[in-house]
C-alpha cells in the first residue's frame, strides 16, 4: 500500500532492489484489521516521522499490508521477514536488515536511528567535500606550478636571446 512519502513496491524483487540500492529503507508491516495499526495517534506519529525524513532522498519508507501485499511479505527468495506481530518495522541500512521493531511504541527508537543515518551521511558528505576541495587545490597548485615553470622557461629563453643579441652586437 502506498501513501504520501512512501515508495510503492509491487514485487519481492522490487523490494530487494530498493533495499540494495538505497542507503536506508524503513518497511512498515501492518493490516487493515490490526487495531494498533489503525490507531489514530500511531498513524499520526508515523506520518510525522515520514514527513520529517521526506527531504532526505536516501531514506525511503515502504508500507506493506499483510493481506494486500502477501506475495511480498511471505516471499523468502530475497529476505525472510518472519513477521510475528504487527505493526512491525524492518530497518534496512546499506542493503542489510539491521533492526526489527514491534509495536507502535517503537517509533521513537526508529526516529533516533534515522537521525543517526542523517548524521552519518552528512559526515560522509563533508569528508567527500573536503577530499574534493583538497584534490581541486592540488590540481590548481600543479597548474600554478606548471605556469610558473613555463614563465621561468620563457624568461630564460628571452634572456638567452638577449644575451646572444648583445654578443652579436659586440662583434
Amino acid at each position: 500500500m502506498s501513501s504520501i512519502h512512501s515508495t510503492s513496491i509491487n514485487s519481492p524483487r522490487e523490494l530487494a532492489s530498493l533495499i540494495k540500492n538505497t542507503k536506508c529503507v524503513i518497511i512498515k508491516f501492518s493490516a487493515s484489521w490490526c487495531g494498533p495499526c489503525q490507531n489514530k495517534e500511531f498513524k499520526h506519529n508515523y506520518s510525522m516521522l515520514k514527513e520529517e525524513f521526506a527531504p532526505f532522498s536516501y531514506i525511503k519508507f515502504v508500507e506493506l499490508d499483510l493481506d494486500d501485499d502477501d506475495e511480498i511479505v511471505n516471499s523468502t527468495k530475497y529476505y525472510d521477514f518472519a513477521i510475528k506481530s504487527i505493526p512491525h518495522f524492518k530497518f534496512c541500512y546499506e542493503g542489510d536488515i539491521i533492526g526489527m521493531y514491534d509495536g507502535a511504541q517503537s517509533l521513537p527508537e526508529i526516529y533516533n536511528n534515522l537521525k543517526k543515518v542523517v548524521r552519518n551521511v552528512q559526515k560522509e558528505n563533508e569528508k567527500n567535500s573536503s577530499q574534493i576541495t583538497q584534490s581541486t587545490q592540488s590540481t590548481q597548485s600543479t597548474q600554478s606550478t606548471q605556469s610558473t615553470h613555463q614563465s621561468i622557461s620563457n624568461s630564460q629563453n628571452q634572456s638567452r636571446e638577449s644575451t646572444r643579441d648583445t654578443r652579436k652586437n659586440q662583434f
